[in-house]
C-alpha cells in the first residue's frame, strides 16, 4: 500500500505522464523504499518488487494516458441573440387591446420583443 500511494503521488505530481517518465518514477519510488530500509522486514523478494513495479506501470498509464490532454479543445460557439417570439394577445392577454381586436379573435399576431 505504501508503494501504491508513493507512485501514484509522485506520477500524478509529475507533468510528463509518458510511458517512460512513468516507469522511471516508479523505478525511483521503489528504489528510494528499498534504500531507505522501509522493506526490510517485509517477504517481499526482488522478483516480487519488479512485478509489482509493472503492474503499477499498466496501471498508472492506464489513469494518466497522455493522449487524453492531447485532444483538441472544442471551441465554444458563439451566442445567439435571443429569437423574438410571435404571441397571440388571446394567449397573452398582457398584448390584450393593442391590435383593438376583441378578446378571442386569435387570426392576428403581434411581436414580442
Amino acid at each position: 500500500m505504501m508503494l501504491s500511494d508513493g507512485c501514484e503521488a509522485a506520477v500524478r505530481a509529475s507533468k510528463d505522464h509518458s510511458t517512460e517518465a512513468i516507469g522511471a518514477t516508479v523505478r525511483k519510488v521503489v528504489q528510494e523504499r528499498l534504500a531507505d530500509g522501509q522493506l526490510d522486514e517485509c517477504d517481499l523478494t526482488l522478483r516480487d518488487l519488479d512485478r509489482i513495479k509493472q503492474a503499477f506501470v499498466q496501471v498508472l498509464q492506464g489513469i494518466y494516458h497522455p493522449g487524453l490532454s492531447t485532444r483538441p479543445t472544442i471551441a465554444a460557439k458563439p451566442r445567439r441573440s435571443p429569437r423574438r417570439r410571435r404571441r397571440c394577445s388571446y394567449h397573452h392577454p398582457s398584448r390584450t387591446g393593442r391590435s383593438g381586436r376583441r378578446r378571442g379573435e386569435c387570426d392576428e399576431l403581434e411581436l414580442e420583443s
